[in-house]
């Protein structure tokens, strides 16, 4: 009987909407923690710091019943229900495509995003589908909820006005914060844009 044996080092595809694929190595061989290895890359990716991420949810499936979630060590330390778990990622293969959505996990400093990588199947290059947009997941987009990360924390207090979402709107930072597709094919809960003008 033959045993069928995963291999120790796999490369997967990332895809930013616009962009060509970058490569994302997962080396279990590797002494360096799996986990920190896919943070740390992504992180690349994004052009974020590692702190600044809390989880990742990979959608391994085209079922999105099928999923893996897992935590950042660095801002989570205690792992109570095995989401520090890499080896579960064992079952992807060499050359399997995943597109990226970043989100951000709060409306006020210090802020943190979560991550998605969605399957192959559940997503079109160049087209919104049901589950993810091209277009507010594109490198644009992207850069502009970088700058939020990175710049925007000092200013929030500038604006605060005692409300999270009041002070997000005056900031001007909603659409990026709580993106909604203009072709509304992509759909996820989601929170009225009111412009600094709305009385």
């Amino acid at each position: 009987m033959e045993s069928i044996e995963t291999p120790d080092k796999i490369s997967i595809k990332i895809k930013v909407g616009g962009e060509d694929y970058h490569d994302l190595l997962i080396d279990w061989s590797d002494r360096e923690d799996v986990g920190r290895q896919i943070f740390r890359q992504l992180a690349s990716i994004i052009g974020i710091p590692i702190y600044k991420m809390n989880r990742l949810v990979m959608y391994c499936y085209p079922d999105f019943d099928g999923l893996e979630f897992f935590f950042n060590k660095r801002n989570t330390p205690n792992d109570v229900h095995g989401y520090y778990d890499f080896n579960r990622l064992k079952i992807l293969n060499n050359g399997d495509c995943y597109a990226l959505e970043m989100t951000f996990d709060n409306h006020e400093p210090p802020f943190h995003v979560n991550l998605f990588l969605y399957n192959r199947s559940n997503f079109d290059d160049s087209q919104c589908t049901a589950w993810y947009c091209p277009h507010i997941n594109g490198r644009d987009f992207l850069n502009r909820q970088v700058e939020i990360i990175k710049y925007g924390e000092p200013k929030f207090g500038e604006f605060w006005d005692g409300d999270a979402r009041s002070t997000i709107r005056s900031m001007g930072i909603q659409p990026y914060m709580d993106p909604i597709c203009s072709s509304r094919v992509y759909d996820r809960p989601r929170h009225p844009y009111y412009p600094r003008t709305h009385g």
